[in-house]
């Protein structure tokens, strides 16, 4: 422990380096209620070595709270694995429930093949010389939803790291809005009328299709073979690849662009648009928003007569911020 994070070690072996701040999100709120004199005279009486104790010992329970809650699981679900490989998790003999990751290999396997279409089988003798094959891996994990066991979660994921800059991939983005922002809409959620919605953009990465003058081949699949002499040619971007998260940026903000949300030059990962809230009205101005004020001034607009049932003011707003959120310990 250093005086800006703290290591947490788990019953299971799992390790989390918790920054001090992150610990001060975890504190119960009643930690910053003020205190009276005479409770604050008794603190002063505490020696600080039990003070510092007591913070380790709530921030650890805290953080445990967060480490079972968040995809991981329960202390009874002993009879789920976890695999390292296709071989492993098809193992009747290391792997009790390894029909159960058949089907989640299936289902995977179904949705990039069949319903998304990744992918194209081409022939190796027809690709260019310098071309680069990239190997695939399976990614298995158990998902948890509060707790509580939700399903089997098989993931295919392409090796980026054995891609080659200028020659499968040219750029790389990670469409994160910054913590600047990210704290403005959670304060702006908390006025009254304002609305918050923490959404998981499910198979994100195999939506953005690859730009034509990026092609990536990839290797057979663990468990799903190609005949000899034969590879795979991407159309869509998959998990693991370098420009994923760029073609998904890219996506979202043509799809962003075309139903009117204006992009921010002071943050590209956040989307806005104002519209007009009263039935019968003409669209919004600059000059309209301006002449109604702020929200908390604005007047309020009869139900009946609103475009969006759940904005109570004339001018509607909408702010969509992109950010990835990686981190064991969520407190948004």
């Amino acid at each position: 422990m250093d005086h800006d994070a703290y290591r947490l070690e788990y019953t299971d072996g799992h390790v989390d380096i918790i920054p001090f701040d992150d610990i001060l999100k975890l504190l119960p709120k009643s930690w910053a209620k003020p205190r009276d004199s005479s409770t604050e005279e008794a603190l002063y009486m505490v020696d600080e070595p039990s003070l510092e104790e007591a913070l380790i010992v709530h921030v650890e329970a805290a953080a445990l709270i967060a480490h079972i809650t968040n995809d991981r699981s329960p202390l009874n679900a002993t009879h789920f694995t976890t695999p390292k490989d296709y071989a492993h998790a098809v193992d009747p003999e290391r792997t009790p429930d390894f029909r159960l990751w058949l089907e989640a290999t299936r289902k995977e396997y179904e949705l990039l093949d069949k319903t998304m279409g990744c992918w194209e089988v081409v022939d190796i003798d027809t690709l260019p010389n310098d071309v680069n094959l990239i190997g695939v891996k399976w990614v298995f994990k158990l998902k948890y939803k509060n707790g509580e066991y939700e399903r089997h979660k098989a993931r295919i994921v392409a090796l980026g790291y054995q891609q080659c800059k200028n020659v499968d991939y040219f750029a790389s983005f990670s469409p994160t809005a910054s913590y600047v922002t990210i704290r403005l809409v959670l304060a702006l959620t908390a006025l009254p009328h304002w609305y918050g919605v923490d959404l998981d953009a499910t198979g994100a990465f195999i939506s953005a299709p690859l730009p034509p003058e990026e092609q990536v081949y990839l290797k057979g699949i663990p468990g799903y073979d190609l005949p000899p002499g034969k590879c795979l040619r991407l159309k869509k971007t998959i998990y693991g690849l370098v420009q994923a998260p760029l073609s998904y940026f890219k996506l979202c903000k043509e799809v962003y662009a075309k139903v009117g949300l204006r992009q921010l030059d002071c943050d590209e990962c956040v989307f806005v648009k104002y519209s007009q809230n009263i039935r019968g009205q003409p669209p919004l101005s600059v000059e309209n928003i301006l002449q109604a004020g702020v929200f908390m001034t604005m007047d309020t607009v009869p139900e009946d007569q609103r475009v969006y049932k759940s904005c109570i003011y004339p001018v509607a707003c909408i702010i969509i911020v992109m950010y990835v959120d990686n981190n064991g310990v969520r407190h948004n």
